[in-house]
């Protein structure tokens, strides 16, 4: 039997349903953890895609651009549609994501893989220090998918690297048995489902269809911070 593969679209369709699903639910049903649970796929989903992007990007100031673009067109409807207004104490995933490509894009005139490691600290720190969604473990998991990508059981490594990360991260107790508590982000492993299916193809150049998934964040973002609003 021939396990299906998922192409970068399929992936983007995942990742963007996950955090559509999410977002409803913190928004409008803070008290619903399934759909929170479900949500928890969208991230690891988009860091591996950035990782992908940065190793095969042949403009890297443009992806960069790109991602400052989408940081900034989401941050207004990102605070109206999760906090009603303006905070200093938190910004949009943009900002980690590309904070996670410029770290990728240093590692990469690294010559060997301690040099990479010690290059991404300062981009670790400074996703802490911006305050943005997943701070810097968002950071570290995009450093953990561009080091792991080519080495020998990448996916193993993956998800032990991804289980260390968001493992003390704070999050809703979903399960007790014994001394074990199973935490709703740590549902964010099963993202490693689809993304080992990962084809490595894309389908399509469409410039439309490439740009209905970048701006899919600012524009689900801007019409639940309106429903919010009226």
């Amino acid at each position: 039997m021939t396990v299906p593969r998922i192409p970068q679209e399929g992936l983007k369709a995942i990742a963007c349903l996950a955090m559509l699903t999410d977002h409803i639910g913190a928004a409008f049903f803070p008290e619903s953890l399934l759909l929170r649970c479900i949500g928890r796929l969208a991230f690891p989903i988009y860091c591996f895609l950035i990782a992908e992007g940065s190793h095969y990007t042949k403009d890297p100031g443009k992806y960069a651009l790109r991602l400052t673009l989408l940081a900034l067109l989401s941050e207004v409807p990102f605070e109206l549609a999760f906090y009603g207004g303006y905070t200093q104490y938190r910004q949009n995933v943009m900002l980690t994501l590309l904070t996670g490509f410029l770290a990728l894009e240093t590692m990469k005139q690294c010559p060997n893989f301690l040099l990479k490691v010690a290059a991404a600290v300062p981009f670790v720190l400074m996703g802490g220090y911006l305050r943005s969604d997943y701070g810097y473990r968002g950071v570290m998991l995009i450093v953990l998918f561009g080091l792991t990508r080519q080495l020998p059981y990448w996916h193993l490594l993956q998800i032990m690297g991804m289980a260390a990360i968001f493992g003390p991260m704070a999050s809703a107790e979903l399960l007790h048995i014994g001394s074990f508590t199973l935490k709703m982000q740590q549902l964010a492993l099963l993202a490693m489902i689809p993304i080992a299916l990962y084809s490595g193809e894309k389908r399509t150049k469409n410039k439309a269809v490439q740009w209905g998934f970048n701006l899919f964040y600012p524009v689900h973002l801007a019409i639940i911070a309106l429903i919010k609003i009226l």
